[in-house]
């Protein structure tokens, strides 16, 4: 059986591989189980520095949630999915480690949000990398990337992603700064090594202060992480919603605000 995650750790470096191309690395149970374990493991990991996430080749960094096998699960075990989400999203907002994903294929839904939860996003200069949130046109609340999107993108751009379904193109996301290196397919290795190496030579612990402290300056995308999760839940059989389940959550989410 082969590996759906693989992992190499290096001098400073700790690669994390969604090794599933024959499913466009869309991430299952299994898979969302072994990251939260590689999260842990890594932010437990003193000479760890920089975790960088990749997708194994294939045209797509990730295209999200393998949903044929999340939306067909007990509902007992789509809690228990999501709430490992949550975890993986906690792990990744409060991490003092630094984090970066190396994007060689179009990014969708949850693929997009691993993107945008890293520090730093390095892209190959492909025309067919794209992003995209198709959550709300599946009839699935758009979790994490609801907060992410809205606190990375403008608003006109978040909203139209969200709710209207556009995509993302690689060329407009560099030019609103969410891409931080663009390299040719033929240099990519090459140049994507010298970046990181960049990156770890620095001053470590004036490195780990300075990202405890941009922690504590997002730390609202968690709170409302944590809102998001009490509306994903109730929306996991849609036509079990009712109008008074909503108006529910919606009382007690404007009480926190």
């Amino acid at each position: 059986m082969v590996d759906e995650i693989l992992v190499e750790e290096t001098k400073k470096v700790y690669f994390i591989t969604l090794n599933r191309p024959e499913k466009l690395n869309a991430i299952n149970f299994n898979m969302m189980r072994q990251i939260e374990k590689c999260l842990i493991e890594a932010e437990e990991n003193e000479n760890i520095q920089l975790v960088v996430f990749k997708g194994a080749e294939c045209k797509a960094f990730s295209t999200g949630f393998d949903t044929q096998q999340i939306l067909t699960m007990p509902t007992e075990k789509k809690t228990k999915f999501w709430e490992m989400n949550l975890k993986v999203s906690e792990l990744s907002l409060t991490s003092e480690k630094l984090s970066m994903s190396l994007i060689r294929g179009f990014a969708v839904a949850a693929g997009f949000a691993f993107c945008l939860f890293t520090d730093f996003r390095v892209a190959e200069d492909n025309p067919d990398i794209y992003f995209a949130l198709p959550e709300i046109s599946l009839g699935i609340f758009p979790y994490s990337v609801l907060a992410l999107t809205s606190y990375y993108l403008p608003p006109s751009i978040a909203l139209s992603i969200i709710f209207g379904g556009d995509k993302l193109t690689l060329t407009k996301a560099d030019e609103l700064g969410l891409i931080h290196r663009r390299y040719s397919s033929e240099l990519f290795e090459k140049s994507t090594k010298k970046y990181i190496r960049s990156i770890t030579s620095q001053n470590t612990k004036v490195q780990r202060m300075a990202k405890i402290c941009y922690n504590n300056e997002r730390k609202n995308i968690l709170k409302n992480m944590h809102m998001e999760e009490d509306f994903t839940q109730a929306c996991l059989d849609p036509e079990m919603l009712s109008q008074e389940k909503i108006m529910e959550i919606k009382r007690k989410w404007s009480k926190n605000a």
